[in-house]
């Protein structure tokens, strides 16, 4: 309730109005998943020469990321006090690296960010304990002998599937080389439209 609010003219404003609280809720496996992977940014095709992953809410909730830990298993980085929208992406990069990135979309600075290994890497979303999302990832996922060269992101296709092998994983087909904070550009490629069969 607001009352006895003046204007510069002397106008009296007395009113209510109703406010709405809404704690976003913890995510839970599947939510949250690592949807683009930039490992190995040397030498660059177009995008800022730094490390970063993307995260992606696959959910039509916002969702509260405090205390989700983003690890490789040799280090680990905790994020504070952070939120992400409904179906957004963030990008989430070492502290410092973020001013070359902001300019694509939501950044999330980590201190302690994993320093991505080139050759491949086993990364995981964890909330107490439990994982949200893990990638094993390695660098003949590019299939491509340029793009595996450097400055090109592994770009997660189908977040329907299940599988987390290189066959829903490949190099962005973005001329610039990812597409951080953006959908990716290889999202709904056809994996497999075979049914199965006994051989």
């Amino acid at each position: 309730t607001i009352t006895n609010l003046l204007d510069l003219e002397g106008n009296q404003l007395d009113t209510s109005f109703r406010v709405t609280f809404f704690q976003a809720p913890k995510p839970s496996k599947g939510d949250i998943i690592i949807s683009e992977i930039m490992a190995d940014p040397t030498p660059p095709a177009g995008l800022p020469e730094v490390e970063y992953i993307e995260i992606w809410n696959v959910r039509n909730t916002p969702f509260d990321l405090s205390n989700l830990v983003v690890t490789d298993g040799s280090s680990s980085a905790e994020i504070i006090n952070e939120e992400i929208g409904a179906n957004q992406h963030i990008i989430v990069c070492k502290t410092g690296d973020g001013s070359a990135l902001n300019i694509y979309g939501k950044v999330l600075e980590l201190s302690d960010f994993p320093t991505l290994n080139n050759s491949g890497d086993q990364l995981q979303l964890l909330l107490n304990g439990n994982i949200l999302d893990e990638v094993s990832y390695t660098n003949t996922w590019y299939d491509d002998p340029t793009k595996g060269n450097g400055g090109y992101a592994l770009e997660l296709i189908d977040t329907g599937n299940t599988c987390p092998t290189h066959y829903n994983w490949k190099a962005s087909q973005a001329a610039i080389g990812g597409t951080p904070a953006m959908p990716n550009s290889s999202f709904g490629t056809v994996l497999d439209s075979l049914a199965p069969k006994v051989a």
